[in-house]
């Protein structure tokens, strides 16, 4: 159903910024927000217990602010990580739409305008979508194919899209425009204690987003730094290891239809590709991958999944997981012809 154009002059926009220990960074990213072009605007920065002088910076940056923007700074006294922080963010924000921005990045002055503008065209739209130019660059940002799209009514297509073996939908909660009343109405919130919180959100929002739209110009700018939590090795491994162990679980507890062989076939890509897990502790996740394709009739999927965790991977040989993800990719094509085949 096509929306009407409406006026967003009275429009709301809340820029979340979870930060922790950016003292070089922080600034920087509150002043791009300082020069958005869009109205009304607020922005809601916790600082999550940094030990560096990262909350004197945004002290410091804020006291002498005098713009539109309507700035709110909150201190937690301990690290609490970056899904509680973000979740805290979210309880404070008073915004129709939230957008989230990393403490070490920057928006283009025009972002927020740019996004709104496609909710004036569209506005039951839940989540906007900016391309992001990376410093150095990298090409996962690159989503050529994407290049046709402005805007999507379908739920069914982001299943489809996002659950395909190769490529899907930008996890990043980052430069996204979310509506508020999405994320309350499926409880939308991040799990605490984990990495990688992102693609646990997204899978869980792919479940459920069916308006949403491409601004096709860069809106975000990625700067990566060596001391960030995801270029540091300290503790990263295991620290991924159960965090991927708890997104795996989390999903496969929560498949549904349309398009259930599409998500197991996602999941089990994603357990091979992230198989650095060892002994005993993650076990548990195969055997619910096993039981989870043999409930759907893959009985060679479990036994290739089988034989890579238990043969293939110890010689590192990588041709099982080649082979399986070919036949569940095969399986998922059936499934998705059948379905083009009803509409």
């Amino acid at each position: 159903m096509a929306s009407s154009r409406q006026d967003m002059s009275s429009v709301l926009v809340s820029v979340l910024i979870p930060s922790y220990n950016v003292e070089d960074y922080i600034e920087r990213c509150v002043t791009s927000v300082m020069r958005q072009t869009y109205a009304p605007l607020e922005c809601v920065i916790i600082d999550d217990g940094s030990t560096d002088h990262t909350a004197e910076r945004i002290n410091n940056i804020l006291k002498d602010y005098q713009g539109e923007v309507l700035f709110s700074f909150l201190q937690q006294r301990t690290n609490q990580g970056v899904s509680s922080t973000r979740n805290h963010l979210l309880e404070s924000a008073h915004g129709d739409y939230v957008f989230f921005l990393d403490s070490d990045d920057e928006i283009t002055s025009d972002c927020v305008s740019q996004m709104m503008s496609l909710v004036e065209e569209h506005p039951d739209i839940e989540i906007v979508q900016g391309l992001i130019k990376s410093i150095p660059d990298n090409p996962i940002y690159h989503w050529e194919r994407y290049k046709d799209i402005t805007y999507m009514d379908d739920n069914n297509w982001v299943r489809l899209d996002f659950f395909k073996s190769e490529d899907y939908f930008p996890c990043q909660v980052a430069n996204k425009l979310i509506s508020t009343s999405f994320i309350k109405s499926y409880g939308l919130y991040f799990k605490p204690g984990i990495i990688h919180e992102d693609h646990n959100w997204m899978i869980h929002a792919a479940r459920k987003l069916r308006r949403f739209a491409f601004v096709h110009a860069h809106t975000y700018v990625r700067h990566y730094r060596e001391s960030s939590i995801m270029m540091t090795t300290n503790n990263y491994s295991q620290q991924s290891n159960d965090s991927w162990a708890f997104i795996l679980t989390d999903a496969l507890d929560t498949i549904d239809s349309p398009f259930p062989i599409h998500q197991l076939n996602k999941l089990t890509t994603e357990f091979l590709y992230r198989y650095h897990f060892s002994g005993k502790k993650y076990q548990d996740v195969e055997k619910a991958l096993s039981h989870a394709l043999m409930k759907e009739g893959l009985y060679i999927g479990a036994v290739l999944l089988f034989l890579f965790s238990h043969v293939f991977k110890k010689k590192g040989n990588w041709r099982c997981q080649t082979l399986l993800i070919k036949y569940l990719t095969k399986k998922a094509e059936k499934e998705k012809k059948s379905y083009i085949n009803i509409i």
